[in-house]
């Protein structure tokens, strides 16, 4: 496990509102709280698996181009305007941990 930090610099800490995803480091498990945008911006993010309530880790990013996230064991690339127009809250340790299981058993199968 790499000593990354869970938050960037300035993000609030678990427990806090919600903040955009592109203020969470990579590694981190959040739970999606909001998806900003128009009507059609969240269908599209309903079909993903993005959407309220939802936990999802950040794989990669957030960059200059957007980030990768892995929801329901699927990996999703999204540009960097979408990245800021979610709205997410850090997982509890606990939660993240569960969050992780079916990754980490999917990846064990490969």
């Amino acid at each position: 496990m790499d000593s990354q930090p869970l938050l960037s610099e300035a993000a609030p800490a678990p427990g806090s509102p919600a903040i955009p995803l592109s203020a969470v480091a990579r590694g981190a498990v959040a739970v999606v709280q909001e998806v900003g945008g128009g009507r059609a911006m969240m269908q599209r993010m309903l079909m993903l698996g993005i959407r309220r309530g939802a936990p999802l880790r950040l794989l990669h990013g957030p960059g200059a181009r957007g980030a990768v996230v892995g929801v329901g064991g699927a990996r999703i690339a999204l540009g960097r305007d979408v990245v800021e127009l979610i709205r997410v809250q850090l997982a509890p340790a606990a939660q993240g941990a569960e969050a992780a299981a079916p990754a980490q058993a999917l990846e064990a199968a490969r």
